[in-house]
């Protein structure tokens, strides 16, 4: 999609001892700079318990921190924290306008 010219961005949901480890956050990140560019944005979102999925806990704040510093580390450029109240990372409408603005109009 992003060869045709198509805006992408990726979200991953970190569910505790399902995906949260460092091996596996580390991989998805670099798949996302080897198959869609270091520029492509990371949303990382919190998991909270519901409805069908109860038997795992809320991902702690840290895991989305490290999960943060992972992408970063592995060559993303914009990599946010989502549903960490009060976080530094997270996303912001004038963000996706900065990051829309510059893909499209270099």
């Amino acid at each position: 999609m992003k060869k045709l010219g198509i805006w992408v961005e990726v979200t991953t949901l970190i569910i505790p001892t399902l995906n949260d480890s460092s091996e596996e956050l580390r991989e998805i990140a670099k798949f996302i700079v080897n198959e869609l560019g270091e520029g492509t944005p990371w949303h990382i979102s919190r998991f909270y318990p519901a409805y069908n999925l109860t038997d795992k806990p809320p991902t702690p704040i840290e895991t989305i921190h490290k999960a943060r510093e992972i992408g970063l580390n592995e060559g993303l450029k914009y990599v946010y924290e989502g549903n960490v109240p009060g976080s530094t990372g997270e996303n912001n409408g004038s963000l996706i306008a900065f990051h829309m603005l510059n893909s499209i109009h270099p």
